[in-house]
């Protein structure tokens, strides 16, 4: 599936759309990149998920739709902060514990960046990403509050044994 969606034909319509967007002049623009080819999509990728996870910058809003924009920055810039610091805690259990949010966030951003048209669409699509990390803090931050408490109890009934989690059919 990569494979065909990285054919030279696909290849030139995603690098027709970056070069008209890049052109049309806005002050939310991105840089040009290069997708015409599948050595130079690899190599341009990082630039655009750089734009997508930090820009617009501050010093770039001109009105209060692109200010709002850079609020959306500064809240993925604690969000990563507070990822950075739940992924350090648990670097080796990090995808047992998460697994099924990093791979759809991971993927989401690779296919945002590539069809990221401005900073200003692509702070639209990082609204999803920023969710998925959110999700990812509340499940490291619950990993962490488990082991602070110990192993889990089950709650027992005086004289009677274990508490039954289970009902029966009456």
């Amino acid at each position: 599936m990569v494979w065909d969606a990285s054919s030279d034909k696909k290849l030139e319509e995603l690098q027709l759309s970056q070069d008209a967007n890049a052109a049309d002049g806005a002050n939310l623009s991105l840089e040009r990149v290069d997708y015409s080819t599948r050595e130079n999509l690899i190599l341009n990728l990082p630039k655009r998920l750089r734009d997508v996870v930090f820009r617009p910058y501050l010093w770039q809003t001109q009105n209060p739709s692109q200010q709002l924009g850079a609020l959306g920055t500064l809240v993925v810039l604690a969000c990563l902060a507070l990822l950075a610091a739940a992924i350090a805690r648990h670097r080796r259990s990090i995808m047992q514990q998460a697994g099924p949010l990093v791979y759809p966030a991971a993927f989401m951003l690779v296919a945002y960046a590539l069809s990221a048209g401005n900073a200003g669409t692509a702070y639209r699509y990082r609204t999803h990403i920023v969710a998925m990390g959110v999700c990812l803090i509340i499940v490291l931050l619950a990993r962490r509050r488990q082991e602070q408490e110990g192993p889990a109890r089950v709650p027992t009934r005086p004289g009677l044994g274990p508490v039954s989690r289970t009902r029966t059919a009456t």
